[in-house]
């Protein structure tokens, strides 16, 4: 290609030339190897939550990939032992739990034709824990069948809320193993279960129902059992 009038360069002497400057900085460059660095212990120190947060998204994704592959096989194929609690927990519209691995799986014990809310109520919150604010939060979806929040805290213990028509389809995973305290509990005139980690080295969670059993909600985090259902019953739908 000629060049341009009053531009002394074609394009391919253009791109000829951003090639060798490339291939000249490059090979200014140190060795991989040779450059090994210290970060300072403040830099480290400031890092450490943004890691921390992050190791935690990263074990949340996978436990969600987890429970989704569990719920596939439940629901195709029915070979895993399912329990419900329905006759233990008369008062508490039952759903089906699963315990697998190191999670409990729970579903929708509503049928498709039950009748349910059209859409989620936002949630407003009137007591946190120390440490704590509320931070992103909204409807995820365009039906808003679901409403969510995090609740941020200072040391990267996040805690997460979800307030979730209970659809025929609705699931959902969450920590658990045998050192788990499962305790049936209220949160205002509701009944609820709380999947408590005695020593606290994994997340508490609390799952209740609302609206007669239309809405189900979800918190978990690094709280205790009287901090977490402090934050449930301080929860205030608003339509």
């Amino acid at each position: 290609m000629a060049p341009e009038r009053g531009f002394p360069f074609t394009e391919e002497e253009l791109h000829r030339a951003a090639g060798e400057v490339t291939d000249a900085l490059l090979a200014d460059l140190p060795a991989p190897g040779d450059c090994a660095h210290s970060f300072s212990q403040d830099f480290e120190k400031a890092m450490a939550p943004l890691l921390r947060r992050q190791r935690l998204r990263q074990k949340r994704r996978e436990r969600l990939r987890r429970a989704a592959c569990v719920l596939l096989a439940l629901l195709l194929g029915g070979g895993v032992w399912l329990a419900s609690d329905q006759q233990a927990r008369a008062g508490f519209l039952a759903w089906v739990r699963e315990s697998l691995e190191n999670a409990v799986y729970l579903i929708s014990g509503h049928r498709a034709e039950d009748v349910l809310p059209e859409t989620a109520p936002s949630c407003r919150f009137t007591w946190l824990p120390e440490g704590y604010r509320l931070g992103d939060n909204g409807f995820p979806e365009a039906d808003h069948h679901r409403f969510t929040a995090a609740l941020t805290a200072e040391d990267g213990r996040d805690a997460f809320f979800s307030c979730e028509i209970n659809r025929a389809d609705w699931s959902l995973s969450l920590d658990y193993d045998e050192s788990y305290q499962v305790r049936t509990v209220s949160v205002g005139e509701e009944s609820g279960e709380l999947y408590l980690c005695p020593d606290g080295s994994r997340p508490t969670s609390l799952v209740w129902q609302a609206e007669d059993g239309g809405l189900v909600l979800c918190l978990t985090g690094y709280l205790s059992g009287e901090e977490i259902l402090a934050v449930a019953r301080g929860v205030v739908l608003e339509r």
